[in-house]
């Protein structure tokens, strides 16, 4: 088949994905109406939204917690100081959190008689029985109000209250404030006082104790004759007169009666002395013991003074240091930042909507989306003609013979150079313009091709294989042709005369058919058609096919066995990805060699305002109207 040896491989085009600035602002600038609209209808939204929502006021309190705490030491029910930890502070943060803590700041802001926290509140007047529904969403509602914050190792807690009064808003973290430095000193109060109630307690049974003791040791004085210092001494003194009368008596007398009288009345002295001897000695212990008894006593007494006189002294954990005032202005909705924020939130939405935009379009519009979707070379763009352009030339022919230098004949011009460099001296080129689908301008270029060959001096014939449309015949002006294929190609000379008769129409040949005309795949490589078309092949440079739009009728590819390369038209703008692919599909299986696409009615100024991409633009170099 004649140029299928020819016909370029698939090309490997390696498209970068990435995007750089200029790619972003251009893709912005391509979708600016769709996102300018988006923005304005989130905005739009966000702001009925925020100027429909409920104003709420923020007030702030600031407590300091005391650097060290006091507690009672137990043992000693003596007051003692300690440092207070972090473990210690988020204990307080916890404490003021707490139900039964928001519960007394209801209590002392008489919230469970305020509808706005209380809606089970009947509305009766007076003081209400409060339910305990009605206490639950009182404490909720107070606990859900506010925060505390601790900032770092600070001791200082900021209570921030958000409300939707705010008069109220600075009452309550007033209150939490005032109700946390009370409950800090009413507990040290409760544990003093328990301290010295343990201690008044102690003292009253010591006291008992030790009169109980002092009785018991005046009974024992008494009993044990203790009260007379000089009665041991004497005894003493009784048992020596006794041992000398004993001892004289034995020597003087052999009476063993009164020798033994004596002896019992010294045994009985002594008897007597060792009785007073221990009574002294269990004395002494009674008094050491009693005396113990006196000085804890006396220590309880001490302990129990000095707490006593703590009492007054006493100070609070905390001390607030920052009074909350009513707040003039709200601190929810922050209607600036809510705004800002909107309008953020509206770019990155209509950003992404530009993306999902330019993601799903897929018509042609540069090289890269040719090479996307079919694996084809761009051989050029041709820029869009002005439909007031062709009347006022009368004609395409007519335009490129007054416009040599528009960006139109420019970009046919080159277009014709890329298909010339390849063509051997002598050798007829056969070049299919096809398209896949019709309205794609396959007919215009076609005649532009031809026109531009025929300019350069080249035997350029034009064949309207559409007999469907016939779109070049008529931008040539040639009438409907009587005369059918089969007739033509098995009369040589009839071939000829038809040929000729638009000779000089534009200053190239062209030929057409009947609208009857069936265009056969084995008639156009056997037989008479054979035979005319190596005649006419003999007889010029360049023929220039136009056929029928490849995806809607079958004829353009039953000429597979004549064409050199093929051309696919696609419409800048208009013709799909998924359609240029399965023309180019189709015309593979057909067996026709498809040289690349060509990118036509493109709009230059779009193009480069929307940053398209494409040279079609540098077309109209040194011309007046581009600079």
């Amino acid at each position: 088949m004649p140029g299928v040896g020819n016909a370029p491989s698939q090309p490997s085009l390696g498209l970068d994905p990435r995007i750089g600035v200029s790619g972003v602002g251009s893709l912005i600038f391509r979708n600016l109406a769709l996102m300018a609209g988006i923005v304005v209808v989130v905005m739009g939204i966000a702001t009925a939204l925020i100027l429909n929502l409920e104003e709420r006021y923020s007030a702030r309190a600031t407590i300091v917690l005391e650097v060290s705490g006091t507690r009672i030491n137990l043992p000693d029910a003596l007051l003692e100081s300690i440092d207070v930890s972090r473990a210690q502070v988020e204990t307080e943060i916890d404490v003021m959190r707490s139900r039964d803590f928001a519960a007394s700041v209801a209590d002392r802001l008489d919230l469970f008689q305020d509808p706005d926290f209380n809606p089970f509140l009947t509305g009766a007047g007076g003081s209400e029985p409060v339910t305990t529904e009605g206490r639950e969403a009182v404490i909720g509602a107070l606990l859900r109000s506010y925060v505390v914050v601790r900032s770092g190792e600070s001791l200082a807690l900021d209570i921030i209250v958000t409300n939707e009064n705010p008069v109220r808003t600075a009452e309550i973290a007033n209150a939490i404030a005032a109700e946390y430095i009370d409950q800090s000193l009413a507990t040290k109060r409760e544990s003093v006082e328990a301290s010295i109630s343990f201690l008044q307690d102690r003292v009253q049974v010591l006291g008992g104790a030790l009169v109980t003791s002092e009785s018991d040791l005046a009974a024992f004085i008494r009993s044990n004759n203790l009260e007379d210092e000089e009665y041991a001494a004497e005894l003493r003194a009784q048992m020596e007169r006794q041992a000398s009368i004993l001892s004289l008596t034995r020597e003087t007398s052999t009476d063993e009666a009164e020798i033994s009288a004596l002896e019992d009345e010294l045994a009985a002295l002594e008897e007597q002395l060792q009785d007073r001897t221990r009574a002294e000695l269990a004395l002494r212990n009674r008094e050491r013991a009693l005396e113990m008894e006196r000085d804890r006593y006396q220590v309880f007494v001490d302990r129990l003074n000095q707490l006593a006189s703590q009492m007054d002294i006493l100070q609070p954990g905390a001390r607030q240091i920052s009074v909350a005032e009513a707040p003039r202005t709200p601190s929810w909705p922050n209607t600036n930042a809510a705004l800002a924020l909107s309008l953020v939130g509206a770019l990155a939405f209509a950003f992404v909507a530009a993306l999902l935009r330019e993601g799903t379009d897929r018509r042609i519009r540069s090289d890269a989306g040719v090479a996307r979707a079919a694996g084809l070379q761009t051989l050029g763009q041709v820029p869009h003609l002005k439909r007031r352009d062709l009347r006022k030339a009368e004609g395409l022919s007519s335009y490129l013979d007054n416009n040599p230098r528009s960006p139109f004949a420019e970009a046919v011009r080159t277009l014709l150079n890329f298909f010339e460099n390849g063509r051997e001296r002598d050798q007829c080129r056969i070049l299919m313009i096809a398209s896949g689908l019709p309205k794609e301008g396959k007919s215009t270029l076609a005649l532009a091709l031809a026109k531009s060959a025929a300019v350069d001096g080249l035997r350029v014939l034009l064949i309207d294989f559409d007999v469907h449309r016939q779109g070049a015949s008529e931008l040539l002006g040639l009438e409907d042709n009587q005369y059918t294929m089969e007739e033509l190609w098995k009369n040589s000379f009839l071939l000829r005369a038809e040929i000729k008769r638009n000779a000089e129409a534009c200053g190239l040949d062209a030929l057409n058919f009947s609208k009857n005309s069936l265009i056969h795949r084995q008639a156009v490589s056997e037989g008479d058609l054979g035979k005319a078309w190596q005649a006419l092949k003999l007889r010029y440079d360049v023929i220039v096919l136009d056929t029928p739009p490849i995806l809607i009728v079958n004829d353009a590819a039953r000429l597979a066995p004549i064409v050199d390369d093929a051309i696919l038209v696609s419409r800048w703008g208009r013709t799909t990805e998924d359609g240029l692919r399965d023309a180019v599909a189709k015309l593979r299986l057909s067996g026709i060699p498809v040289a690349g696409a060509v990118i036509n009615d493109v709009d230059i100024p779009r193009q480069a305002r929307y940053g398209y991409g494409g040279y079609a633009s540098y077309y109209a170099y040194g011309s007046s109207y581009y600079r």
